[in-house]
């Protein structure tokens, strides 16, 4: 089993002190992944740092742990630009980058910054636009005309350090995006299910799964305080096939570094 951390990006954790030390002593204390929200405002939180601009931050004052989002819209922003980022991101981390993909869901954040549709459009447009990532990042010029999205003669250099591209996980477990991920992406994270949820979705995906290098994941939402429960929810993910487990920072800033050290000692070190 590999460990991630999520920090959140937003509300009083916007703190470039906080997050620096945070992503350092992430790295330090042997976990694996380090993720972030990408969301620009919610009906929680207004204050938000931009997920792709902190990841390329974070990239320069780490050096082994990997970066990804958790997840990114991908409706939300031209796909094409969002391919450039990436892959200058990748390159900036020295091919360390994780895009997590998903449909998006704060209709108050797509009127504000894009623009909303329905659920089954943003689906679609989640497939394409990946689809169109895909080919900007492994092919030496695109010429791309969508039912969504239009690239002509677009050439993206340099190209992303990973091969043949950054692994893209899938967060949501509609039947739709099941297939997407099983299509297209490299794994799967989802959050706010149970173990017996997670085994069926996951069998779901394996139906029509070719890639055997699939990454199986869980993104457990809330920490836990016992150490005894930590290890019951591991192990029952890990009995369904979960490999990478993440969890979901959501202390106190004070709070925040001691907690990494509290895991790495008592869960990370015991598995």
């Amino acid at each position: 089993m590999k460990f991630g951390v999520l920090y959140p990006n937003t509300g009083i954790h916007v703190d470039k002190k906080l997050v620096t030390s945070f992503a350092i002593e992430a790295e330090r204390n042997n976990f694996d992944f380090l993720f972030i929200w990408d969301h620009y405002m919610t009906p929680n939180s207004n204050v938000w740092f931009e997920a792709w601009s902190l990841l390329s931050y974070l990239s320069s004052v780490t050096s082994i742990i990997k970066l990804g989002t958790c997840v990114t819209p991908i409706p939300f922003r031209n796909p094409s630009q969002l391919a450039k980022i990436v892959a200058n991101v990748d390159i900036l981390s020295e091919g360390r980058v994780i895009l997590g993909a998903g449909a998006g869901w704060a209709k108050e954040e797509f009127d504000a910054y894009s623009k909303w549709e329905e659920s089954s459009t943003r689906v679609s447009m989640t497939e394409e636009g990946i689809n169109l990532i895909l080919k900007l990042w492994t092919e030496d010029e695109v010429n791309f005309e969508g039912k969504f999205y239009k690239s002509l003669r677009a050439r993206l250099e340099p190209k992303p350090i990973q091969k043949p591209h950054p692994p893209i996980w899938l967060a949501s477990f509609g039947k739709r995006m099941l297939k997407i991920a099983s299509n297209y992406g490299n794994g799967w994270i989802p959050t706010q299910i149970d173990h017996n949820e997670y085994l069926y979705l996951k069998n779901e995906i394996n139906s029509t799964l070719r890639n055997e290098n699939f990454q199986y994941s869980y993104n457990l939402f809330r920490p836990f305080q016992i150490i005894d429960e930590y290890f019951q929810i591991i192990e029952k993910f890990e009995k369904v096939g979960c490999r990478n487990f993440i969890i979901n920072w959501l202390y106190k800033p004070n709070e925040m570094i001691d907690k990494l050290k509290w895991f790495k000692d008592n869960v990370i070190s015991c598995k």
